[in-house]
């Protein structure tokens, strides 16, 4: 199935001109993909146009936002998604207008026909046109997903979940404990071992001797409890049991 996309404000510009070719050249079922608060009307117009006459099902996926003449161009659309958290707005067209008194006139009345239009095109799928244009007469209608699914028979609420046990998650975390297992064990390898040829060497007789120094008989110097040393010794990473548990799914996983 192509897909197409339409994000951000719908003006007259090449990426509507790319979307309209796109649609109407669509051989087969497509979809498209809506986050947008509106914008210019006749080029979201011209987006419909194409919906329209397009003979292929389309199916609009409306992710946060669905407003103004974007949420027309989605509603004229075969199949409506929205996901649970998104909302879908419509409202009467609005302008800016100067001029004399015929030519403020004359906006109105191109405004009625518009909002007309829009009506015309919501009515495929509403189930109270009557309801929906009171509505937006009033203002903004915002409306939830379920909102919209109980005023178009063509609007389907998606359900959002996280994935749960996602096998990338996983396995980056298993990469990044096997790491750590194996810096522990490099480290504890560059530990110099007993006797070896960086163990200090014995004072001479005519050297002073550590103050620090314990005056026991092997000579050897007491670690200080404050200074820490015993914590700068590199630990092996010890897995829990919950962790290791994962670990052997992850294997299941990998084998299978």
């Amino acid at each position: 199935m192509e897909n197409f996309n339409l994000t951000g404000a719908v003006y007259d510009c090449e990426a509507t001109d790319e979307l309209v070719a796109g649609i109407q050249g669509a051989a087969e079922d497509y979809s498209l993909d809506i986050n947008s608060p509106g914008g210019d009307v006749f080029s979201g117009l011209t987006i419909v146009n194409a919906i329209q006459n397009n003979e292929h099902k389309a199916t609009a996926n409306v992710h946060v936002m669905a407003a103004s003449i974007a949420a027309i161009i989605a509603l004229a659309c075969d199949e409506v998604v929205v996901d649970e958290n998104s909302v879908v707005m419509l409202h009467n067209c609005w302008t800016v207008a100067d001029g004399n008194k015929e030519e403020l006139q004359n906006a109105v009345e191109a405004m009625k026909r518009i909002d007309a239009i829009q009506r015309n095109i919501l009515s495929a799928h509403c189930r109270d046109i009557d309801k929906v244009s009171a509505a937006m007469d009033a203002g903004d209608f915002w409306m939830t997903a379920d909102e919209a699914a109980e005023y178009f028979d063509n609007v389907v609420v998606k359900k959002v979940e996280r994935p749960e046990g996602s096998l990338a998650a996983v396995g980056s975390l298993y990469d990044l404990v096997i790491k750590s297992r194996a810096n522990a064990e490099e480290n504890k390898d560059d530990e110099p071992e007993e006797g070896g040829d960086d163990e200090p060497a014995e004072l001479d007789e005519g050297q002073p001797k550590n103050p620090e120094q314990d005056d026991n008989e092997d000579g050897e110097k007491k670690p200080d409890p404050d200074s820490g040393e015993d914590d700068k010794k590199p630990q092996a990473y010890v897995v829990p049991p919950a962790l290791a548990a994962l670990f052997a799914s992850v294997d299941k996983e990998l084998e299978a």
